[in-house]
């Protein structure tokens, strides 16, 4: 099969001043670098769509929770998930190669590209949208440029949320309805009214409770801005909108990893909150992706100004999975049925947390997978109902089309609570983005569970369990490929010196768990440690750190 010169010409003359990895992430750079990367994977999707048979696959550019300096580049596969692994090592090959026409020549063959833009078939389109830097737009339409010299349709969605693209390449391709933030956001609504009318516990119009919902400067805070427009949630107040940086010193990133009160570029939003009210704080992340929530530590909601001495209490994602599973065991309890649920954790999930969920019984189930997103989701799918989190705030409940068919025949043939559990079920799979988490969808789950629950504050939630004390910290190393781990990252195979410390000290230690594993992008080790002593702990994770920067090598200055 020929290809079209026109496209070696284009594609040869845009070509990456560094080497890039296609990694979960995608592609990430400094957005000055990336003009030549965004162009080739405008070309990588248009064959990643020709390659079988879709109405679209989807390309998002943003860097998430990034500086705003950043920038970046993802494909969305037409089911709606993150690209297929075989497919990220050809993104990384052709974005790197000096000789793409061999690259393309192998599609050709392999994957049963059509490199020619006089094809008579109906020709498929990609979905193109971006976030709020400003970086975004122009670099979109690189990729426009690259779609129409495939010969492909291009759809540009404008600024929208990572989730929301995700959701309309979804529902393009498997519901054959024109996607758009309309119907996004109805579904949300459709869901939230069901509860409301079936579950929630306190169905009072004057409730007392805040909102405060920190959109880390991003376009999160238009995503919710619509939110408030089709839904009745009440009290949302939205800060962080707008005024200041991107990400700098808030968003869901900087709260997970800092523990402190995030920077407020418009504290006047929450100093209009009365004084006796109880306030639900919570934060997105650039793109909208990630949500965790938190309690200040000072209750005087009035004079928050976003000090970053003010320590919070993270409630992140083993907590959001915890409260998940809960309510999704009180309708299925009620329903008696065998439909089986599964709770994906990685080995960094808390203890605390792993050991409340198996005490939960069934049907929860507990399942431990290698750390990223992509091993979580893939476990998910495998259960009735998967529910999962990284520890981030990224996650979702996914409900499998035999579970919602099973729960539309239960609202079909019954009357009363069993009844009115089926639809409840039926209202989460919709408020749930059943294609990636989501950060909207799951500010009006957690919302939806939290008044299932009749909980009005946080402080209810977080006192289900109480973490184990942990520890965690990044190396910075010559060869991160030493390391190598098993069983799902939990125990260290080599380099020996490594492994023989690790074991040694787990068996005489066995309060105390320990992790070691190489990072998949940068040329760093991550060290995680729990234990009921934190001094202790940090004693023993010193010893790991030692053996670590002996074995691996400490950067060159």
């Amino acid at each position: 099969m020929t290809i079209d010169e026109n496209i070696i010409c284009e594609i040869q003359n845009w070509k990456p001043s560094q080497l890039f990895s296609y990694g979960t992430a995608g592609f990430r750079a400094r957005a000055n670098l990336l003009p030549p990367v965004v162009f080739r994977c405008g070309i990588l999707a248009a064959a990643r769509a020709l390659s079988v048979p879709c109405v679209c696959v989807g390309l998002m550019i943003t860097a998430s929770h990034n500086p705003s300096e950043d920038n970046g580049v993802k494909i969305i596969e037409p089911d709606g998930s993150m690209l297929d692994e075989k497919w990220e090592r050809i993104a990384s090959k052709l974005i790197n190669s000096e000789n793409p026409r061999e690259i393309l020549q192998e599609l050709c063959f392999e994957e049963n590209v059509c490199w020619t833009t006089d094809s008579k078939s109906i020709r498929p389109a990609v979905y193109v949208g971006y976030d709020s830097r400003e970086s975004s737009e122009p670099l979109s339409r690189l990729v426009e440029q690259a779609v129409k010299l495939m010969g492909l349709k291009y759809k540009c969605f404008g600024r929208v949320t990572t989730p929301q693209l995700h959701y309309f390449v979804k529902v393009a391709n498997e519901d054959g309805i024109q996607a758009n933030k309309e119907n996004y956001f109805q579904r949300l609504s459709m869901g939230w009214d069901i509860l409301s009318q079936y579950a929630f516990a306190d169905n009072s119009e004057s409730e007392n409770v805040f909102r405060v919902v920190d959109c880390a400067n991003g376009v999160g805070h238009e995503a919710m801005q619509d939110l408030t427009h089709f839904t009745k949630i009440d009290n949302i107040v939205c800060v962080n909108t707008g005024n200041g940086e991107l990400n700098k010193h808030c968003g869901a990133d900087f709260i997970q990893k800092n523990t402190v009160f995030p920077i407020i570029s418009d504290p006047f939003h929450i100093k209009s909150i009365p004084s006796n009210a109880l306030v639900h704080f919570c934060s997105l992340d650039g793109d909208a992706d990630r949500l965790v929530y938190f309690i200040p530590e000072k209750t005087e909601y009035s004079s928050l100004s976003g000090s970053s001495n003010q320590r919070v209490r993270v409630l992140e994602g083993d907590r959001l999975s915890v409260l998940a599973a809960i309510v999704v065991k009180k309708f299925l309890d009620l329903l008696q049925s065998n439909l089986s649920v599964g709770v994906i954790q990685t080995a960094y999930a808390n203890g605390a947390s792993t050991q409340f969920l198996k005490d939960l019984g069934k049907p929860i189930q507990v399942e431990c997978v290698s750390t990223g997103v992509k091993h979580l989701e893939r476990a998910a799918r495998r259960y009735d109902i998967g529910i999962f989190w990284e520890a981030n705030g990224h996650g979702t409940i996914l409900f499998s089309e035999n579970a919602k068919s099973f729960l539309r025949k239960i609202i079909e043939s019954t009357t009363g609570q069993k009844k009115n559990a089926a639809l409840c079920l039926l209202a989460l799979s919709s408020i749930a983005n059943q294609a990636t988490g989501d950060a909207i969808c799951n500010f009006v789950l957690a919302e939806s569970l939290l008044k299932v629950m009749g909980w009005q504050d946080l402080v209810s939630w977080e006192s289900l369990y109480q973490d184990l004390p942990n520890c965690y910290k990044a190396l910075h190393v010559q060869n991160k490929e030493l390391i190598q781990t098993t069983d799902q990252e939990r125990k260290v195979t080599a380099p020996h010196s490594l492994s023989v410390v690790m074991k040694n000290l787990s068996e005489s230690n066995p309060s105390y768990r320990f992790l070691v594993r190489p990072s998949g992008t940068e040329n760093i080790v991550r060290l995680y440690g729990e234990g009921p002593s934190l001094p202790t702990l940090k004693c023993l994770m010193e010893q790991i750190e030692t053996v670590v920067l002996q074995a691996c090598g400490t950067p060159e200055s």
